[in-house]
């Protein structure tokens, strides 16, 4: 008995890490889950094994233990499978190498199903199906250039088709085209007045980050034609609080989110309403966040949402809270970075926020929710062994060597004019100024070379 190949049919290398897999299996499967509802019956039925295949890939990348015992399977599988010849078409004409690429590709052939496709197109080239199915699998397998061109040619031999406009909106949004995907899922619609091209339209403006657009369809699919797209419904759910989200209106976002958790018991979903929740109430967002701590404690992808928020959540009462002295300088630094890393700090500096950090958290009585996440490790572990170096210079200096040039140019001016005059040493006067300045600005503060450890 072959095995199935959950690499392939996730698009991933087989030395991807168990992370990189668990990625990939949930973002197919949120690509998959709105195809179900695709009016197509290709599609749709390519969607439903989809949904199957990852429900089984999960389970199989559960765990490295899990992993191992398949990738066993997978290659005395591969070795087993070895000469057996794959079935052939029942005679030798254009539907029957349709239908048997068809049952090629559901069963993961894809190198087959190719094959029976370019036979059924050796028979008759003006077949708009054996187009479709061709583009279908191309667009599936990222050959996108082979994908346009087979759904041109059915478009041009079924003009007018809501299932062909579809998935030529389908193949240019995966290029990145934005105004000919849209279009294509807006006259689909138009066309056949299935609410299935309006959520594959909503989706790509989201994704083209045209989000009032995207909010204005969506609602409308969500008012007029929610009850024919129940298979659909926490997608609409998501992408409309996601949308309300990126344009500012929180509590509509709250309401989505809020409907979401309603019908879904996805971890995911959970997560994206603590965040939400987070922009409504700091104090709501903590407790559902313990509430999740209970049932999802040893989960790594909860664990890193769960510090994150934990760590947002802080700052936010922090910079609320009333400042001290000692805690004034972290402050500074919160307004001045807003949270990023790329500013410019010596190490004196870095080890000077953890102190403040650290004060600040305890003065709130919160620093146990600040505990074992990376931002902690960072700014507060690490006061303790950071590599620093003492700094050579500082603004005051460099204003100080300024002065003090200009100052000697003006008193070698004054006592010796001919000789300070002279080409030479003028210029000489003056790269030194200009070296002064250059250095200044741009010597990395903290990479001095007489490095020291501080612990």
């Amino acid at each position: 008995m072959s095995v199935i190949n959950y690499y392939e049919e996730l698009g991933i290398s087989e030395t991807s890490s168990l992370d990189d897999v668990k990625k990939s299996i949930k973002s197919n499967r949120r690509r998959y889950r709105q195809l179900t509802g695709s009016p197509n019956i290709d599609q749709r039925s390519m969607a439903e094994r989809k949904m199957e295949v990852i429900a089984q890939a999960e389970k199989v990348f559960e765990s490295e233990e899990t992993r191992q015992k398949y990738d066993r399977e997978l290659e005395n599988s591969k070795q087993s499978s070895e000469g057996v010849p794959d079935s052939t078409p029942t005679n030798h004409s254009n539907s029957s190498y349709l239908d048997s690429a068809r049952q090629a590709f559901y069963s993961g052939k894809k190198s087959l199903a190719y094959s029976y496709i370019e036979e059924a197109l050796k028979i008759n080239r003006n077949d708009a199906d054996v187009w479709y199915f061709k583009a279908m699998i191309s667009l599936e397998d990222r050959k996108l250039s082979d994908a346009e061109l087979a759904i041109s040619e059915a478009n041009r031999l079924r003009p007018k088709n809501a299932d062909i406009l579809s998935l030529l909106g389908d193949v240019y949004c995966e290029q990145n085209q934005q105004k000919f995907a849209i279009q294509y899922y807006q006259e689909a619609f138009e066309l056949s007045n299935n609410s299935f091209y309006l959520l594959k339209k909503g989706r790509s403006l989201f994704l083209f980050d045209q989000y009032k657009q995207a909010v204005k369809d969506v609602r409308y699919l969500y008012d007029h034609y929610l009850e024919e797209n129940k298979n659909n419904e926490e997608y609409i759910y998501y992408l409309l609080s996601c949308s309300y989200r990126e344009i500012g209106d929180n509590e509509e976002a709250y309401n989505f989110a809020r409907k979401l958790v309603d019908v879904s018991d996805s971890l995911e979903h959970k997560l994206h309403y603590a965040g939400i929740l987070f922009l409504k109430s700091e104090d709501e967002c903590e407790n559902y966040l313990d509430t999740l701590n209970e049932r999802y404690g040893n989960n790594k992808d909860f664990q890193q949402v769960y510090f994150k928020l934990l760590l947002d959540i802080t700052i936010e009462r922090m910079k609320k809270a009333p400042d001290t002295d000692v805690e004034a300088f972290f402050r500074k630094y919160i307004d001045r970075t807003k949270y990023e890393n790329e500013a410019v700090l010596d190490n004196k500096a870095r080890v000077r926020i953890a102190e403040a950090y650290l004060a600040k958290a305890q003065s709130l009585g919160i620093e146990n929710k600040i505990i074992d996440n990376d931002f902690y490790n960072e700014f507060i572990e690490n006061k303790n062994y950071i590599n620093y170096a003492t700094t050579r210079h500082s603004q005051g200096m460099g204003c100080l060597m300024f002065i003090l040039v200009f100052a000697a140019n003006w008193f070698l001016s004054g006592f010796f004019d001919k000789f300070v005059h002279s080409f030479w040493i003028s210029n000489a006067l003056s790269l030194a100024l200009l070296s002064n300045i250059v250095l200044y600005y741009n010597y990395p503060k903290g990479w001095q070379i007489n490095r020291r450890k501080k612990g």
